[in-house]
């Protein structure tokens, strides 16, 4: 098994189109959970109510005061989402059937790729003879406990992170990969091996030329 990682550098958040020319025979969440916050003099906040407690009575409740409410919860949970003062913060926390108010705020939750990991390579197929291509994301790569540093510490980095990619060759013979097709600057490494810790290194590049940011291994 011959395996590749390829890097971004200088940003956190890219997208890699990756094309790895194999030759010869060889080698999301991003969720975000936020409600707009209506013009008032107060701030939204999240009401959570005791089991049992009508979230929608309440809510009408709090629009007869002149709050404005955004959003009413029923199923899940009691409660609603609603711009409040600090005086109706204050009354509804001592409210017996409000169990919590706190402030509405935006939540994002940024899942790494699929094959952040090493164990988790995804498999380059073979297709048209021996060539064969795949496309992938960097956008929130982590570095994985034991990974090896393909290029100088100057170069990759103390904080460098990786995709991995895995193909095993179908035939004796040399193999080159790239990156070319890329939209941002790469790093590419080629290892044989089955485990993060038991890596042979086979080559690894930062710039194929002088003002080329894509990256070619061969081996």
């Amino acid at each position: 098994m011959r395996t590749a990682f390829l890097s971004p550098r200088g940003t956190t958040r890219i997208v890699l189109a990756a094309t790895l020319a194999l030759t010869g025979g060889g080698a999301t969440a991003s969720a975000s959970l936020a409600a707009d916050a209506p013009a008032s003099t107060g701030r939204p906040q999240i009401v959570l109510l005791d089991p049992g407690t009508s979230a929608p009575a309440k809510a009408v409740g709090e629009e007869r005061r002149g709050n404005d409410v955004t959003d009413v919860y029923s199923t899940a949970i009691d409660g609603f989402v609603a711009v409040l003062d600090p005086a109706d913060i204050a009354r509804l926390k001592a409210d017996p059937s409000v169990v919590s108010v706190e402030p509405d705020a935006r939540v994002s939750i940024n899942a790494a790729p699929a094959n952040d990991m090493f164990a988790n390579a995804s498999t380059v197929g073979t297709t048209g003879g021996n060539a064969g291509s795949i496309t992938g994301t960097t956008a929130q790569a982590t570095r994985e406990t034991g990974e090896p540093t393909p290029l100088s510490v100057s170069v990759w980095g103390s904080t460098g992170k990786s995709i991995w990619y895995s193909w095993t060759a179908p035939v004796t013979g040399p193999v080159t990969l790239t990156t070319q097709g890329s939209n941002y600057d790469t790093m590419l490494a080629l290892y044989s091996g089955s485990s993060i810790t038991g890596l042979t290194s086979l080559g690894a590049n930062d710039d194929v030329s002088s003002g080329t940011v894509w990256s070619s291994v061969s081996a």
